[in-house]
């Protein structure tokens, strides 16, 4: 045998040694794909096991949903039947004690000390609110025929009716004994501002000191006199668009207009704050101005705000939502800082009040009347909260998040 033809063996034999390996290797990466083919298998095998449980479990949760739905029908029923004999027994409550104390004021005008008075009244609220257990046990669910007959009575004292009925959402509670209303309190205030004159000679102590120097005036559409910026309206794709928000403050921003809260409603998210349907207090004095954001609420909300209030200190990039125009505009970086000013609700002009309880009434979405609002402003039960507002020194933060937003030239708008 020649050399040639060793040479031609030795490369068969290696040609057939290499194609035995590759087909050794694709025997193993069968078995491989085998068994990666009998584990997936199995896992929808048992996939459609746990299907097939689920399966009966949803139908199993859906007939008992179908048993036990008209039992919840029944019990959703009962409760707002109770709501509404509630509400009939708090008006019957209350036009009884509004008797008793136009009785006691006939009968008694001058001869009772306040003290005396004090506790005449509570064993009047005593009898009147056994009659109106008495007599709501025997009635429907009727709520109209105690209010019908009810006839316009003087304004009682506060000190005359020391108890509290049903509370404020946020905490607080509202008067048990209303005033009378007065007979303009219905209809809302048509100008967006009315000058305001506080007394402040009475209020030693406050941020007042200054407040004679200035002219003051409520505003309730108008953007801020702090603002040196204003755009909009700006809806929340741009937002969104533009990574400003998430889409959770979307929701949240959205729910803010349908809530009933006693409070100022105001979202913040890190250095944002967005206002609802704002009071804004502005002050003119020549070249100086002051602007505060005003409200009305309870005392648990108003502390759990001033506590946030008292805890930043972040510039906020501040958005308002006029209610009569239903958008947000953006108004610029501001400072926000806790004030302490007089009382204004007594200094405040019939329409002026008229507007502040026709809002307020809004707010609540029909839970508290006109009447309702106004003896809680009178009695205190929704307390002042007063946030001055400043955007001096800001407009470069202003600026850079306008444009973050698209807009190009901010100083041209």
């Amino acid at each position: 045998m020649t050399v040639s033809e060793l040479q031609t063996i030795r490369e068969e034999v290696a040609t057939c040694a290499a194609i035995l390996a590759r087909v050794e290797g694709r025997l193993r990466e069968h078995d491989s794909r085998q068994q990666a083919f009998s584990d997936l298998e199995r896992e929808r095998a048992e996939l459609a096991k746990n299907v097939k449980l689920l399966t009966h479990q949803k139908e199993d949760l859906e007939r008992k949903f179908a048993q036990q739905k008209p039992d919840a029908d029944k019990a959703i029923e009962a409760r707002n039947a109770a709501f509404r004999k509630l509400r009939y027994a708090r008006k019957v409550i209350r036009d009884l004690v509004d008797e008793q104390e136009r009785q006691l004021a006939s009968k008694h005008p001058s001869n009772l000390t306040e003290e005396e008075e004090r506790e005449e009244m509570k064993r009047a609220l005593k009898e009147a609110m056994a009659v109106s257990v008495s007599s709501n046990s025997s009635s429907s669910d009727s709520e109209g025929t105690a209010r019908q007959q009810r006839s316009p009575l003087p304004a009682p004292k506060p000190t005359a009716s020391p108890n509290r009925t049903k509370g404020f959402k946020g905490g607080g509670s509202l008067p048990a004994v209303s005033p009378k209303r007065s007979p303009n309190t219905s209809s809302s205030a048509q100008s967006s501002s009315e000058s305001v004159h506080p007394a402040l000679s009475h209020f030693a102590g406050t941020d007042s000191n200054d407040m004679g120097k200035y002219e003051w005036s409520i505003h309730y559409s108008s953007p801020p006199g702090s603002s040196v910026l204003l755009l909009g309206p700006v809806d929340s794709s741009r937002l969104l668009q533009h990574r400003i928000i998430a889409k959770a403050t979307v929701d949240q921003l959205a729910s803010l207009g349908s809530r009933s809260d006693s409070c100022l409603r105001l979202h913040t998210s890190r250095d944002l704050a967005f206002l609802y349907d704002p009071f804004l207090l502005e002050g003119r004095s020549g070249d100086g101005k002051k602007t505060y954001i005003l409200d009305w609420g309870v005392e648990e909300a108003n502390r759990s705000l001033e506590a946030y209030l008292r805890g930043n200190q972040t510039v906020l990039h501040t958005f308002i939502f006029p209610a009569e125009k239903k958008q947000w505009f953006y108004v610029g970086a501001h400072t926000w800082k806790l004030a302490k000013l007089p009382p204004l609700w007594p200094s405040l002009g019939t329409k002026s009040r008229r507007k502040v309880v026709h809002k307020l009434v809004e707010r609540s979405h029909g839970e508290y009347d006109e009447e309702t609002i106004q003896t809680a402003l009178e009695r205190g039960d929704l307390r002042q909260l007063c946030i001055e507002i400043s955007s001096v020194g800001h407009w470069e933060k202003s600026e850079n998040l306008a444009r973050k937003m698209g807009y190009k030239d901010p100083r041209a708008l």
